[in-house]
């Protein structure tokens, strides 16, 4: 059973991976919530994953328009998102964790 979590989890951030917009760069938030939907699976299966999720402190809301004297923004976006550089780098922890991992698991994900 908790190879075949293993698999779909795998597979599906594997896929998130090469669909993420190319050009995007913050990702809307979204895109974590999806990493962390899987991560959560992996969770509900025995497996310690918490150290992968991206913390809240790197899923911000971005300024929307700047104080004219200093540059200091006054006012943010309601919605949040995420660099595609810190989302990347976690997924690819994640499948490479389990790919390289001591406990042979075996899974390898596509290339």
């Amino acid at each position: 059973m908790d190879q075949d979590i293993l698999r779909e989890v795998m597979v599906s951030l594997t896929a998130q991976r090469k669909n993420l917009p190319e050009h995007a760069d913050p990702l809307d938030k979204m895109y974590a919530d999806n990493f962390h939907e899987q991560l959560d699976l992996l969770q509900k299966a025995g497996f310690d994953v918490s150290r992968f999720r991206i913390p809240e402190s790197q899923i911000q809301s971005h300024p929307m328009t700047y104080a004219t004297d200093d540059g200091e923004p006054i006012q943010y976006t309601r919605e949040r998102y995420v660099s595609r550089s810190i989302l990347l780098t976690k997924i690819d922890t994640v499948l490479g964790y389990f790919t390289l991992s001591d406990k042979q698991i075996g899974f390898r994900p596509p290339s």
